[in-house]
């Protein structure tokens, strides 16, 4: 009697461990779906080291505030690969605006604006600072936005950033610049001089965000352009060559709607031979939209895009701002991950964080 109870017990653990990881696989079926990544109540996650790794435990009498630990000895025991680096820390210098990137040379290069110029430090894998700051660009005039990516192939750094042409805040410009992927004990730290990516002359060329295929040793910059009289998308490829970085091709016009698009991300698809570009579209003068476009990863002599211009969730869903647009690549998965911001409410009161994964190329949506 006690063994058949026994089984009875055991078949309906079973059963409920059954029927729950059942509606656990159900909901990893959504992947072609939008799907929110903040918590059904809506509260900011706190993220870890690693998206795998549970939030850091705290000691006793800690708080959180905007993801920091306060309190007695509040140190979050995981998440945290070593002590906080300072990357540019001068009191008299006001420094801001940072981006990052990894080389083959397993190095990062930390970009980013310093009185009004674009410099540059590199850290080692393990987060040390290697050798001092140096100054990326070489203008007397303003220098905002910096972007920088790696052509892994060549153990590169190629840096972008907008340039104020004149000065006087009316013309700005699109400028990049070679960087050797590992530190170099002497000499200079650059593969190449300066050079513009995107110059129109009385146009305003503005917040760059670069990729580069390492198979075809190829980069683009994406960029907005108020050449229309309204902010389009614009991208510039460039060539890496062995001894420079040059434009290929001209100027290419990614999308160009009578209202306002701004915010251009992209990504590079290593193993679907394409960009991602994704950005926020003032739709129908009522809210922004995210909108995302295909390209070939390498020069073509005739049409540059695989297809056209889509809204990620369609023109009628989520009727509320769409903003803020990132996009990264999975090269297992052969997916992209678009995340941006959304105003749940649509009165600026509630913001969420949501994503959608596409498989290149989506064609069956909304154009």
């Amino acid at each position: 009697m006690k063994r058949y109870i026994g089984v009875v017990i055991l078949l309906i653990v079973s059963s409920v461990i059954w029927v729950g990881w059942d509606r656990v696989g159900a909901q990893g079926e959504r992947d072609s779906k939008h799907f929110p990544l903040t918590a059904s109540d809506r509260v900011s996650p706190v993220v870890a080291g690693h998206p795998l790794e549970p939030a850091p435990r705290l000691v006793p009498d800690a708080t959180f505030e905007k993801g920091r630990a306060h309190g007695l000895n509040a140190q979050p025991m995981t998440g945290h690969a070593g002590e906080l680096i300072e990357v540019a820390t001068s009191d008299d210098e006001d420094a801001q605006n940072p981006a990052v990137a990894l080389c083959a040379g397993d190095q990062y290069l930390v970009v980013y604006e310093q009185d009004g110029e674009i410099y540059g430090q590199r850290l080692t894998n393990k987060g040390d600072l290697l050798g001092d700051a140096f100054r990326i660009s070489d203008d007397s005039y303003s220098e905002a936005s910096p972007t920088v990516a790696c052509e892994w192939a060549y153990n590169l750094f190629v840096v972008a950033w907008e340039h104020d042409f004149n000065g006087t805040g009316t013309d700005f410009d699109i400028r990049y610049r070679g960087v050797y992927g590992s530190h170099q004990s002497s000499g200079l730290q650059f593969f190449t001089l300066r050079h513009d990516a995107a110059n129109s002359e009385n146009d305003n060329e503005r917040d760059p965000d670069i990729v580069c295929n390492s198979f075809d040793h190829t980069c683009l910059v994406v960029y907005e352009n108020d050449v229309n009289g309204n902010g389009d998308i614009y991208g510039q490829r460039l060539a890496v060559g062995s001894s420079d970085i040059n434009r290929e091709g001209g100027a290419l016009s990614i999308s160009g709607y009578t209202a306002n698009e701004y915010n251009p991300r992209v990504a590079w698809g290593g193993l679907s031979d394409d960009f991602l570009v994704v950005w926020q579209y003032w739709y129908n003068d009522s809210y922004y939209r995210i909108v995302d476009r295909y390209l070939y990863d390498t020069f073509q002599n005739g049409d540059e895009f695989e297809q056209s211009a889509y809204f990620l969730l369609g023109k009628d869903e989520y009727k509320h701002d769409q903003q803020s647009p990132v996009v990264a690549y999975n090269y297992r998965a052969q997916q992209y991950l678009v995340i941006f911001q959304y105003d749940y409410q649509g009165d600026d009161s509630d913001h969420d964080v949501m994503g959608l994964r596409l498989t290149p190329p989506w064609v069956l949506r909304e154009a």
